[in-house]
């Protein structure tokens, strides 16, 4: 009962393309001495002996005793979670002469490596992924985070770290549907869709 696991794409009012948000999980451990604070692990459910079920690959937030101290509540974030750093460092080098260019998929491939996060190749290239990115600011301080939302936002998608612990983009699919119309009428094996 006390297990909780929140996901989203974008969990602001209105839709944002490009948003990049951390899965959180919460759970209550028991009889576990040392603090888990800083600890990566993966998850999986297994129900009445089936395969197991990945929930995704989480590092420990925070490990609080509670107060009978027997038990501990756990909260953990998947990698998304560790892109808000200062990359300026990367973003500078990158761009050491301030003349180089790199296409889009380039940059971001570079800025996960930076990260330490495997990027999921499945749904590659992306709609802008051609395009050219050159340097235009001098930043001391910029987060990993914002860079990568730039990223997705460009190219219309949402990122998002899946069970297997790698980077998704998500592109939402255009809502296809069977309408009515004077050529689809009569029919009885044609149904309109919301």
């Amino acid at each position: 009962d006390s297990f909780e696991l929140n996901e989203s794409l974008c969990s602001e009012e209105d839709l944002v393309f490009g948003a990049c948000e951390a899965s959180k999980i919460k759970f209550t451990l028991a009889d576990v001495e040392q603090d888990l604070t800083g600890q990566c692990f993966t998850i999986e459910q297994v129900i009445d002996g089936f395969d197991p079920v990945p929930l995704g690959k989480f590092k420990v937030d925070s490990c609080v005793k509670q107060d009978d101290l027997r038990f501990k509540d756990i909260t953990a974030y998947d990698a998304l979670k560790g892109t808000d750093i200062n990359v300026a460092d990367w973003y500078n080098s990158l761009f050491s002469t301030g003349d180089e260019t790199y296409t889009l998929k380039q940059f971001r491939e570079s800025l996960l490596a930076y990260l330490g996060i495997e990027e999921d190749a499945s749904n590659l290239p992306l709609p802008n992924d051609s395009m050219v990115v050159t340097k235009t600011i001098e930043p001391t301080q910029i987060s990993g985070r914002v860079v990568l939302k730039a990223c997705e936002e460009i190219n219309g998608c949402f990122g998002h770290i899946g069970r297997d612990g790698k980077f998704k983009h998500v592109i939402l699919q255009p809502a296809y549907g069977l309408y009515p119309a004077e050529t689809l009428y009569p029919a009885e094996d044609l149904y309109p869709v919301a």
